[in-house]
């Protein structure tokens, strides 16, 4: 996807595109100070853009929208072999291989410095690709998923209690058990309960098996 350098002046066509007249002013401003780029549209939306002639970069403001649901009929109306600058919320990133697959080469925030937008800019115009630090987390989440979701983390001496007071055991059988005062028994058995939120020993018994602690009877 190589933008067409077709302007007399050699420099390559931007559009900026939001829907806040405000923000969108704004970008236009800044983006003339860009090198190797003219501001030649504000328009806003993408659409608007397929009435003049096609941009060679796109500076894309969606701080509006919420992004992570834009599909790929959304990204679709990208103009035919421009390269996209987007600008999203940081707690809603967009689906990445769309956006890339598109055409996108980098993506900020609002809260992204003006220095680094300019940065993106000409990364994008050089065909590379520009995440901001922000997002790198989300988006690694979008490609490797979740980490697992580890259970309650329980101390040796309170896995041991748990087992005693799963097989039965009174909590004076278990301090002689484990030669401990029942009073440490008492505040063990305590802790156990807040972290696997367990009320009762029946609850207490069926988290134990559920968490690997306890073989099921």
């Amino acid at each position: 996807m190589e933008p067409s350098t077709t302007r007399p002046d050699g420099l390559l066509s931007l559009a900026v595109v939001s829907v806040n007249a405000i923000i969108g002013a704004g970008l236009s401003q800044l983006l003339a100070t860009a090198p190797g780029v003219k501001v030649t549209d504000l328009a806003d939306s993408i659409v608007a853009l397929h009435r003049t002639d096609p941009p060679d970069l796109v500076v894309l403001d969606l701080h509006e929208h919420r992004t992570s649901r834009l599909g790929a009929d959304f990204w679709s109306a990208m103009p035919a072999g421009a390269r996209g600058v987007v600008l999203c919320r940081s707690d809603d990133p967009p689906d990445l291989a769309l956006a890339v697959r598109a055409g996108v080469r980098a993506v900020l925030t609002r809260e992204t410095a003006p220095g680094e937008l300019l940065g993106a800019v000409e990364t994008a115009r050089q065909g590379g690709l520009h995440v901001t630090a922000e997002l790198v987390p989300p988006f690694l989440e979008q490609v490797v998923g979740s980490p697992p979701v580890r259970g309650p983390q329980l101390a040796v001496r309170e896995v041991e209690t748990l087992r005693w007071v799963a097989q039965g055991l009174t909590h004076r059988q278990i301090s002689r058990r484990m030669g401990l005062t029942e009073a440490t028994v008492n505040t063990y058995v305590k802790r156990i309960r807040a972290k696997l939120n367990a009320g009762n020993k029946a609850e207490l018994t069926r988290r134990a098996v559920d968490l690997g602690y306890v073989a099921p009877s």
